[in-house]
């Protein structure tokens, strides 16, 4: 079966495509065609990032297939932030586009407020960090157009940063930083932020909105 969608893997911070292998894998099992797309979100700055993404996303739609005009777009972490970030520089190439947030960030998390100074001095390394600081994250554009999806975890895995165990998160972000202001489709699954992306029950529901725009949650 060939699927009417090209589908788009853009894996978060300090990782590579290596870390979305297992939700491309499960993809191409099912048909789609797919771009795992490796970005240098570990030590450059964002607007490289940026600028390698959005030409690697406008190439797929020079391409000859004929779904290359249909996207769903999936960013995990730092990744999908990204993806917001570069819409406006490809939005209009494209006659369908579904964009899927995976423990994506949508607003400057509480833990960069509350350990700035140290933020600040760790964004020399590594420079993707600066995306949360002079109000670089609201500069992100989504097009209420698009049908989005938010994915969010709602436990803390081993390696969390969180400590918190009343208010809802996957051990990186709290869910109410997950969440946006544009209307989308929001599953809450029990996996924290480092395996939401390749756990079987995440990657079913990830096929429910590919297919549908929604997540089927019973």
């Amino acid at each position: 079966m060939e699927s009417h969608y090209r589908v788009v893997l853009v894996h978060g911070f300090l990782k590579s495509k290596k870390d979305m292998m297992v939700l491309e894998k499960k993809i191409l099992e099912k048909g789609y065609s797919v771009d795992n797309i490796e970005l240098p979100l570990t030590f450059s700055e964002i607007s490289i990032c940026e600028e390698i993404l959005a030409n690697k996303i406008k190439n797929i739609k020079l391409s000859k297939m004929k779904n290359s005009k249909r996207i769903i777009l999936i960013g995990h972490g730092l990744g999908g932030l990204l993806l917001r970030r570069v819409l406006p520089m490809f939005y209009e190439d494209f006659i369908d586009i579904k964009l899927i947030l995976i423990g994506a960030p949508n607003r400057v998390p509480e833990i960069v407020l509350k350990n700035i100074k140290i933020i600040k001095l760790l964004s020399k390394i590594f420079k993707p960090l600066k995306i949360f600081f002079n109000n670089e994250i609201e500069k992100t554009i989504t097009k209420k157009e698009i049908q989005i999806g938010v994915v969010a975890g709602t436990e803390r895995g081993k390696r969390s940063i969180l400590k918190d165990e009343i208010r809802l998160n996957d051990g990186v972000f709290y869910l109410e930083e997950v969440c946006f202001k544009f209307e989308h489709e929001l599953l809450k699954i029990p996996f924290s932020h480092n395996e939401l992306h390749k756990r079987n029950g995440t990657i079913e529901y990830i096929f429910d909105f590919i297919e549908a725009g929604k997540f089927d949650i019973k």
